[in-house]
């Protein structure tokens, strides 16, 4: 172990690779984490999470996606009806 420090603490580019290497690979692992953590909590907040719809649709004004999610087949056929 002693002799692996020195030998970073000699190749200092090869140091820097290193540790760049493991900062990316670990903050992808936690946006990835973080990304599945959130859209399984949204299919557990509403009540029947085996019945949830998400319907997404684009504006022609902002062109920005927009989200909704529905629990129920009636609340889904609302959904499909309102324009936006």
């Amino acid at each position: 172990m002693k002799s692996y420090f020195r030998f970073l603490s000699r190749n200092k580019l090869y140091t820097f690779i290193n540790l760049a290497g493991l900062v990316v690979s670990l903050m992808f692992i936690i946006l990835m984490g973080d990304y599945t953590w959130r859209q399984y909590s949204i299919d557990l907040e509403l009540g029947q999470p085996e019945q949830a719809v998400r319907t997404r649709s684009i504006t022609k004004s902002s062109k920005v996606w927009s989200q909704a999610s529905a629990s129920s087949p009636a609340a889904m056929r609302h959904s499909k009806t309102m324009k936006c």
